[in-house]
């Protein structure tokens, strides 16, 4: 009984890494482009009214 919760445990902390690990790597990936999306969108739309101001 002592190994097989030994076993659980083990298994319990690595499936707990990992989702950890893969929430961080999706939450990195994810906010990155996003910001650097949401810049680039903000300088576009800038951009844009600036050219419609123009003419």
């Amino acid at each position: 009984m002592y190994y097989t919760y030994l076993a659980r445990r083990n298994t319990l902390f690595a499936w707990l890494a990992i989702q950890g690990g893969l929430a961080t790597f999706v939450a990195s990936q994810y906010l990155k482009p996003k910001s650097q999306l949401s810049a680039f969108g903000q300088a576009y739309r800038l951009q844009q009214q600036n050219s419609a101001h123009a003419h």
